[in-house]
């Protein structure tokens, strides 16, 4: 599933130890661009926070999301986990390489041997 809209906020990271290690969460906020917006708290772990701290307020972003709810004391508390997040800063990095290969393409086709 996927979330698209663009960064209303972006929160600080939290760490901590568990049972099986050091983990890291962090989350943003993603308001849509729907005919009435809303927004939507997407929660990353662990590597994928790697790309968030590139981000910045009013940008354009994709999040690829798993939805996901737990029970506890009775309770059902439910989650927005982010496992992808494509932004526009990674999509221009991704054309400008794509560009720059496909120029030395273009540049060997019009040698004259």
């Amino acid at each position: 599933m996927e979330v698209k809209g663009k960064v209303y906020q972006i929160l600080p990271a939290v760490t901590g130890t568990g049972a099986n290690g050091n983990w890291i969460k962090q989350s943003i906020v993603i308001e849509t661009t729907d005919q009435y917006p809303k927004k939507v708290c997407v929660t990353a772990w662990g590597k994928a926070c790697d790309n968030l701290d590139t981000l910045s307020v009013g940008q354009p972003i994709t999040a690829h999301v798993n939805l996901e709810s737990r029970e506890y004391g009775g309770k059902w508390y439910s989650e927005i986990k982010g496992w992808k997040f494509t932004h526009a800063l990674s999509r221009l990095a991704h054309n400008e390489s794509a560009n720059i290969h496909d120029n030395q393409d273009d540049a060997d086709n019009t040698l004259p041997f």
